[in-house]
């Protein structure tokens, strides 16, 4: 029968007159836990999408589902472009895991967001833009805002500067021509 990690008693149970059989007092039979490697490849998100269910992809050789060992994944805190360190954990104590990351690379990657930015204003276009800047940017928004609203004049490679200072890669600025004039 399978048991579990642990220690168990001998119990032997003989039945032969042509043997005079001896069991030491306090025998035990021993079960340790099983050395089993796992390997992790960590994974990545793009800023402002969700974390993935699990923070690294697994595999193992052994025979049984990876199932058994009950996987879970927990990182450092934080949203912004950067690498957090993954932790991995198991709860099963039949098993002595080594968890062995792919290139030594034990770290979740939030990446930047691309971005293309069509800006509008109501002024003489010379080549720089009004807007109001900040950290809250969307995607889906012209608008780069913060809580003090000021307004900034910056050509295209500042604010192409400002906003990879951030969580983003701007792909293009435009100035849009309807509202400049």
């Amino acid at each position: 029968s399978t048991s579990n990690v642990g220690n168990y008693a001998i119990n032997v149970a003989w039945n032969n007159a042509n043997y005079n059989i001896t069991i030491k007092a306090g025998s035990v039979y021993t079960i340790t836990a099983r050395p089993v490697t796992v390997s992790l490849t960590a994974q990545s998100k793009v800023y402002g999408d969700n974390d993935l269910q699990d923070l690294a992809t697994y595999t193992w050789t052994e025979s049984e589902n990876i199932s058994v060992l009950n996987l879970s994944f927990t990182r450092a805190q934080g949203e912004n472009v950067n690498d957090y360190v993954i932790t991995p954990a198991y709860n099963n104590s039949n098993y002595a895991v080594e968890f062995a990351w792919a290139n030594d690379d034990d770290k979740f990657t939030i990446e930047k967001q691309q971005v293309s930015l069509v800006l509008s204003g109501s002024k003489v276009y010379d080549g720089k833009y009004v807007f109001t800047y900040g950290t809250n940017l969307s995607a889906n928004s012209a608008t780069i805002t913060n809580g003090t609203n000021k307004n900034t004049v910056v050509t295209d490679a500042e604010l192409t500067a400002l906003l990879a200072s951030m969580n983003f890669n701007v792909s293009s600025v435009t100035a849009n021509s309807a509202n400049v004039t």
